[in-house]
C-alpha cells in the first residue's frame, strides 16, 4: 500500500515506487535499532551508534533491497521498535505503554506477519 501511495503521489512507475518504499523502510532500521540498543540493552551512545551504523550497511539488508523483499524490508524496522516497546511495557507498566505495544504489534501483524514471532 505504501508503494501504491508513493506511485500515486510522485507519479512514478510501480518498480520505482517500490524501490523508493524499500529504501524508506530500510532508512528507518538504524533509527529503531539505535532506540532498541539505548532503551532495552542500555548500550552507551557510541556503541548504539555503531550498532545502528553496522545494521545500516550490513550485507543481508543490502541484498534484501536488491531482491525486492518488500514485506521483509517493511517489517524489519518494526521488530526492534516492538521489542523495545514490550520492554518498556514490562519495566514501566501503564495504559499508554500497553496501548503503544498493542498498536505496534497489530501494525506488524498487518504489515508482515512472519516478523511478529521474532519480536
Amino acid at each position: 500500500m505504501f508503494g501504491i501511495l508513493m506511485s500515486e503521489l510522485l507519479r512514478l512507475d510501480m518498480r520505482s515506487a517500490l524501490t523508493l518504499s524499500i529504501g524508506f523502510f530500510l532508512l528507518n532500521l538504524p533509527l529503531t535499532l539505535y532506540f532498541f540498543c539505548r532503551v532495552t540493552m542500555q548500550f552507551e551512545p557510541a556503541a548504539a551508534r555503531w550498532s545502528a551504523w553496522l545494521i545500516g550497511v550490513s550485507g543481508s539488508i543490502a541484498m534484501s533491497h536488491v531482491y525486492f523483499y518488500i514485506g521483509q524490508n517493511s517489517g524489519l524496522p518494526a521488530v526492534p521498535l516492538l521489542a523495545a516497546a514490550a520492554y518498556l511495557m514490562l519495566v514501566r507498566p501503564g495504559l499508554k505503554t500497553l496501548v503503544l505495544t498493542a498498536l505496534l504489534s497489530n501494525a506488524l501483524f498487518v504489515n508482515y506477519f512472519a516478523m511478529l514471532p521474532y519480536a
